[in-house]
């Protein structure tokens, strides 16, 4: 017994002095050192010296930064858990710079815990709702379920929520009736992204909470009193001449540029949304018929389109000649590069962004990706005199009040339903002698 003792403290011992397992035993490091292991890492892997100066800046502006603020240089597991909390504590996820730093904390996590990174890792963010309000919380999305709101409706609503708990936390509070009408001000003047967006939902989560008594102030009477007016929502589209302009430039002698040239045909001739061309499954395509028949990603709707020969041609050119041969998928989009997974609708916007900006076409103050495609198919069907709800029809909307938003764009009917000013008499200016219009 006292052999296996002193045997067990000895291995203690060895353990705590073997440098290569040091690391695991301390669970911490200097930053720079961590950082200068991970790009060093990511040149085995033959990063680009662009992606490698992108991590370096991204770390430097961030958890450095951070660290330094704090006065700190050795970095822990626990540290990058408070520099994530301190961005969701200001609604940085929904902000593409402040998403881009938390996945480098990620980065630098999964490094420090295996000295390895992921090939194209994809890290889901994990938006719990924990304590006392986030269990008020679970029960309001519960609700929502109950209702058969749409998945990416309770998703954004479980996003916003989790930014509003975590800026509640580092309040210090930890009770839903402790909850007043000022955190909500505060927190909505101090969060990035949507605000009216990120009002409503907490809006309606009041509401509930008032209603099923859980809450004794009407919370939701005040919020309607926030200024969080939705902004106007300007479409970006372009005319027929410059969209074959686009497919024109599309390059078709590499395997991304087939891949891509099909992804744009299927926004720019079906009005396709990102998420629906990224999910695009070989089962969806109808061949014999020259259909294409799937369930929108957003909408969960069934949406039955025609396959048109240019979009089909394209389509099989992409599987004949550049889709990996070897990677056996119901996914008809895939990555060009290991591990060959299923495009994401980020994807989807980067290939037809990169088609378009390719082209020359001038793109000031338009936006340039796959949804732009969609508003300008609208637009064409518009000028074409297409009824709303055939076009509702087409871009799978949920009703026709979504459609109406093209017609301030069709300045031609616009211009058929302007109305002559009337003439005004000379005696309107000159009542009560002119006095008011001198």
């Amino acid at each position: 017994m006292v052999l296996l003792v002193i045997n067990t403290i000895h291995n203690i011992i060895l353990v705590w002095h073997m440098p290569e397992l040091n690391f695991l035993v301390m669970k911490v490091i200097p930053i720079q050192q961590l950082i200068d292991s991970c790009i060093e890492f990511f040149r085995t892997k033959h990063y680009t010296e662009h992606s490698l100066a992108r991590y370096k800046s991204v770390w430097r502006n961030g958890i450095q930064k951070f660290m330094d603020e704090k006065g700190i240089s050795d970095y822990t597991l626990e540290i990058g858990s408070q520099y994530i909390m301190s961005c969701e504590s200001v609604g940085g996820f929904n902000k593409r710079g402040q998403q881009e730093r938390i996945h480098s904390v990620l980065v630098l996590n999964e490094f420090f815990q295996t000295s390895s990174v992921r090939s194209r890792m994809i890290t889901p963010v994990s938006y719990n709702l924990n304590g006392e309000i986030g269990t008020a919380m679970e029960k309001f999305i519960s609700s929502l379920v109950e209702s058969r709101r749409t998945k990416t409706t309770i998703a954004a609503y479980r996003r916003y929520l989790h930014g509003f708990l975590t800026y509640l936390t580092l309040q210090g509070i930890s009770s839903i009736r402790s909850v007043h009408d000022y955190h909500c001000y505060n927190y909505l003047s101090n969060c990035q992204g949507c605000k009216h967006s990120i009002c409503q939902s907490l809006r309606v989560m009041f509401r509930y909470f008032y209603k099923n008594g859980i809450i004794e102030d009407n919370i939701e009477e005040s919020l309607k009193a926030m200024p969080t007016r939705k902004p106007e929502r300007v479409l970006s589209f372009y005319s027929s001449e410059e969209i074959i302009q686009f497919e024109d430039c599309a390059d078709l002698t590499s395997k991304i540029g087939k891949r891509n040239y099909a992804i744009l045909l299927l926004s720019s001739r079906l009005g396709l949304r990102s998420s629906d061309i990224a999910n695009l499954k070989f089962s969806e395509l109808d061949w014999d018929n020259n259909l294409i028949k799937f369930i929108t990603q957003k909408t969960g709707q069934y949406q039955e389109l025609p396959l048109l020969p240019i979009v089909g041609n394209a389509i099989i050119d992409y599987l004949k000649n550049s889709r990996p041969n070897i990677i056996k998928s119901e996914y008809v989009f895939l990555q060009c590069k290991t591990p060959y997974c299923k495009i994401s609708p980020d994807v989807v916007y980067n290939a037809v962004s990169g088609i378009i900006s390719a082209s020359g076409i001038d793109t000031e103050h338009r936006h340039h990706g796959a949804h732009s495609m969609r508003h300008s198919f609208a637009t064409t069907l518009l000028k074409q005199g297409t009824l709303l709800p055939v076009i509702s029809e087409v871009l799978a909307h949920r009703n026709t009040q979504s459609t109406t938003t093209y017609l301030k764009i069709d300045m031609e009917s616009l211009l058929q339903c302007a109305l002559p000013v009337p003439p005004i008499s000379e005696d309107f200016y000159n009542q009560k002698g002119g006095v008011f219009y001198v």
